[in-house]
């Protein structure tokens, strides 16, 4: 009787403690927007420009991908397309999709312009040097690289990073959107940021 209160005593003991541990890593767990990601850039765009600082007062949704991709980008930006779509107009206009292409030996500005106005006319295209789009990548942690389905043969595909990232009115980044979300999904994720 007296070894299992004892028992029971020190289960206490350690749960108070794992519970306490837990309760100051979540309350100490860094937020998305304090974590050194992100920041203001400046690339070639099918608006010409596309310069981050321009467009403080809107939300931003960042993507990277590039047109040959068989199935993630088109569907992800057919989502957020959809999303666009039903959104009310004074929200939607509050939003601004940019895709960039980190395929620029490939994909034009014209073939960027062409694709990403087929999901939304306000959706903005873009690319630059590979060592741009590297730069900027890395800014993201968005990671990318080459890859030979057939050693010796031309064709390639691209291996990339899947999310794309809200951008909030400031330039900061405020929260992820993962592939396979749907556009309701996103809308409730961006809506709080529309409205700060």
């Amino acid at each position: 009787m007296m070894k299992n209160k004892v028992i029971l005593g020190i289960l206490i003991f350690v749960l108070a403690i794992l519970g306490g541990y837990y309760v100051s890593l979540k309350s100490s767990k860094p937020t998305l927007s304090s974590l050194p990601i992100g920041g203001d850039f400046t690339i070639s765009s099918t608006k010409s420009e596309f310069k981050l600082t321009d467009y403080r007062g809107k939300v931003v949704i960042l993507y990277f991908g590039f047109l040959f991709c068989p199935d993630i980008c088109p569907t992800t930006l057919s989502t957020l397309g959809a999303l666009l779509k039903q959104m009310p107009q004074e929200l939607s206009q509050k939003v601004q999709v940019v895709f960039i292409s980190v395929d620029p030996e490939r994909d034009t500005m014209k073939k960027i312009k062409d694709y990403v106005e087929f999901f939304h006319p306000s959706m903005i295209g873009a690319t630059d040097s590979l060592d741009k789009i590297a730069k900027l990548a890395k800014k993201y942690a968005v990671a990318f690289e080459k890859f030979y389905p057939k050693k010796g043969e031309p064709f390639y595909t691209i291996d990339h990073s899947t999310q794309a990232f809200i951008i909030r009115k400031d330039g900061k980044v405020g929260e992820i959107i993962h592939h396979g979300e749907s556009a309701k999904q996103i809308e409730n994720k961006i809506t709080k940021y529309i409205k700060d």
